[in-house]
């Protein structure tokens, strides 16, 4: 999920009761919200090893404990700050004391809703490294979602709206606790609601027959905004069958496109061999190779590589190019693009 999401489940995190273990409890969930994704300055070394770090080690299990100290840290080092400045890191609860085992557990948990949130995405996410590199996901969420802002952000503006109504009729004073556990509550019931309209979309998938053939794999993509349309992947024997579902409509496969793997050769073991196609394929979830003819040098092509989670030919995302010409590969390029809004 994007940042300003992960910054406000923290904050909320804290609002509904946290805060009064330990001080600077806020600033530190926030922060230990946002933690795992201090790898994206692995974007540093390139897009191959972008993707090989990317919600990696920082993402897993295994490692909070450990990362979970940074937040901590932080946090401690901010009740040092001079007077003027700690006014930005947040008011501090009334009777909360400081206590390192208690800001590390806040910390823990933090890092523990930025994983969560992640696996919701279709990008995925290894919980198991280093023991254990697969991929998972569960395709729920459009990595930028605007229900997920507005649910999290009326826990942000509910004191306020409360306080102002407090003024104007004397009454006392509320601490945003209430809205901050509904905002939670929220943000859980409408992740559910997302689980079962996905489930929904592949039994669609599986129900049908596509090119006259029963699918292998089916896989259905949150579509920004709507959470009843979904962009459908049906893996097939020879391509992929790609469409999309709108499920207050009937669903019609014909209305789909079928994109056609290439078949195995020279060109594509060529650039199955060089670094950048080695990193994507360790993160591809739906490969697909296509085999494209080049008007010059003589003999030479030039081989694709689509992620078709993040886009297809027609509307790429994810994709790895090299031109292969006489048996070696040249120009490889390793490019992301965001998914299409």
């Amino acid at each position: 999920m994007d940042n300003l999401t992960h910054s406000l489940t923290g904050l909320m995190l804290s609002r509904a009761g946290l805060n009064r273990l330990t001080p600077r409890a806020g600033l530190l969930l926030i922060f230990a919200a946002n933690a795992p994704d201090l790898d994206i300055v692995s974007g540093f070394g390139g897009s191959a090893r972008y993707i090989d770090i990317h919600r990696g080690l920082l993402h897993a299990w295994t490692f909070a404990p450990v990362l979970a100290l940074v937040p901590v840290l932080f946090a401690r080092w901010s009740m040092s700050w001079p007077h003027w400045a700690q006014r930005f890191a947040g008011a501090v609860e009334p009777g909360a004391v400081w206590s390192w085992w208690k800001a590390w557990l806040l910390a823990l948990i933090g890092i523990a809703s930025h994983l969560l949130l992640d696996w919701t995405n279709n990008y995925g996410i290894r919980f198991g490294l280093p023991f254990e590199s697969s991929w998972h996901r569960l395709d729920l969420l459009f990595v930028i979602d605007p229900w997920v802002w507005m649910v999290l952000l009326f826990g942000v503006v509910g004191p306020f709206l409360s306080r102002m109504v407090s003024l104007e009729i004397g009454a006392k004073r509320t601490s945003g606790r209430g809205a901050a556990y509904a905002a939670l509550v929220l943000l859980a019931s409408y992740v559910s609601a997302r689980y079962f309209l996905h489930e929904e979309a592949l039994q669609l998938l599986n129900s049908r027959v596509y090119e006259s053939q029963n699918p292998r794999r089916v896989a259905a993509f949150p579509e920004f905004a709507n959470p009843l349309r979904w962009r459908t992947v049906v893996e097939l024997s020879d391509g992929y069958w790609i469409s999309e579902i709108n499920l207050r409509e009937e669903f019609d496969p014909a209305q789909g496109r079928m994109f056609f793997q290439a078949t195995p050769q020279a060109a594509i073991e060529n650039a199955r061999a060089t670094s950048d196609f080695q990193a994507f394929l360790r993160f591809n979830q739906f490969p697909l190779w296509r085999v494209i003819p080049m008007p010059q040098p003589d003999g030479a092509v030039k081989v694709e590589l689509y992620d078709l989670r993040f886009g297809d030919p027609t509307s790429p995302g994810f994709l790895a190019t090299a031109i292969v010409e006489n048996g070696h590969s040249d120009r490889e390029t390793l490019q992301f693009g965001a998914p299409k809004i």
